[in-house]
């Protein structure tokens, strides 16, 4: 039996996964983040080659990335703080497409956020220090990868700005295109 419950959000594809954490003697707590077979149940990706940590303080916006020819999967963690995170649906011919999803992920609540291909993501950090944990099908390709502005006003998402103060955005971001660009890119 497993301590993970998953629930599909209201985008079909889109998982949010809860980990519960359960003691396992009198001086360890254990928390189950992945089961191959689990996963498989509910037909998600399972067979991920790359996990990163990103590192961000608080205000740290990224995103909202997608990749244009390579089928990219992402199962997303936080191991310290807290991170909203957001997927947006690119599926053309997907009765969501252009809506989009948030979650906040913590530490203290243990939830994962599974995103499939063919959406775009970001995130936004929320405390001082913030640890994501970043599981995917592909090593980092930076060749195929291109952002949506994250304040595109066709998605209307609804960050937590001022929960996070100063907002803090790359230079690659900086440089992100609008929503009604990606056509020229994806299709």
């Amino acid at each position: 039996m497993s301590n993970m419950s998953i629930t599909e959000s209201y985008i079909k594809g889109l998982f949010i996964i809860e980990s519960k954490q359960v003691k396992q003697n009198e001086s360890d707590l254990l928390t189950e983040y992945y089961n191959k077979k689990l996963f498989c149940e509910y037909e998600l990706f399972t067979e991920f080659i790359s996990n990163v940590d990103i590192s961000t303080r608080k205000g740290c916006l990224r995103g909202l990335y997608f990749y244009r020819s390579t089928p990219v999967f992402k199962l997303i963690k936080v191991l310290k703080g807290e991170v909203y995170i957001v997927a947006v649906d690119l599926r053309r011919d997907s009765p969501t497409y252009s809506k989009s999803y948030s979650v906040v992920l913590s530490n203290q609540n243990r939830k994962q956020f599974y995103i499939p291909n063919n959406f775009a993501y970001g995130f936004l950090s929320l405390e001082d220090t913030n640890i994501l944990n970043i599981s995917s099908n592909v090593y980092n390709m930076e060749e195929d990868k291109f952002s949506i502005a994250w304040n595109d006003r066709d998605l209307k998402i609804e960050w937590p700005l001022q929960k996070a103060g100063n907002i803090i955005i790359s230079r690659q971001n900086q440089k992100s295109i609008n929503f009604n660009e990606i056509t020229k890119i994806l299709y």
